[in-house]
């Protein structure tokens, strides 16, 4: 598997990240708590092994918005950057637009969904679930909903990268 590199951080600058290696899971997030935290209608989440996760310039804030549930953010800006959960131990999301290249990681299934806000509609090419799904290592072959989703994407976007290419640039085969 390639082992790739990516970095992120805050809106200011102050804290930056870099994560190695595929996402577990890319996920879009409905919740209510995802949506206050945001101030937004829904958030794309990048989830990560929290060993290949490094803060590599500043701090992250945190706040506990329930038991176990944990919220980092920038202290300057506010950016919402960062989210860990005591049952789910070794796990670290990452804000997928807090990525310097966030469209390296379009979210492939959207969660939540039974909290989802009325004017919001769901993405037909994406899997629902109506609370969480479990993430679960991603395998060294393109899976055939990322397949599904790039080729999609592909079509819409007439200058857009082949389906090997956007599979490849996530260390894919």
């Amino acid at each position: 598997m390639t082992l790739d590199v990516a970095e992120g951080g805050c809106f200011c600058g102050a804290v930056r990240y870099r994560v190695t290696g595929p996402p577990n899971a890319l996920s879009l997030c409905h919740c209510r708590s995802c949506r206050s935290a945001a101030g937004a209608p829904s958030l794309a989440w990048a989830i990560f092994p929290e060993s290949r996760f490094e803060l590599v310039a500043g701090e992250l804030a945190t706040f506990e918005p329930s038991p176990g549930v944990e919220r980092g953010f920038c202290a300057r800006c506010g950016t919402s950057l960062s989210y860990t959960r005591a049952n789910r131990p070794g796990l670290f999301d990452v804000t997928t637009a807090s990525l310097d290249d966030p469209e390296a990681f379009a979210p492939l299934e959207e969660i939540w969904t039974e909290e989802r806000l009325t004017w919001v509609s769901p993405n037909p090419a994406l899997p629902q679930f109506s609370q969480f799904s479990t993430p679960t290592p991603v395998t060294n072959e393109c899976p055939e909903d990322y397949r599904a989703t790039a080729l999609i994407r592909s079509m819409r976007m007439r200058a857009s990268p082949s389906v090997e290419s956007i599979c490849s640039r996530r260390g894919f085969v």
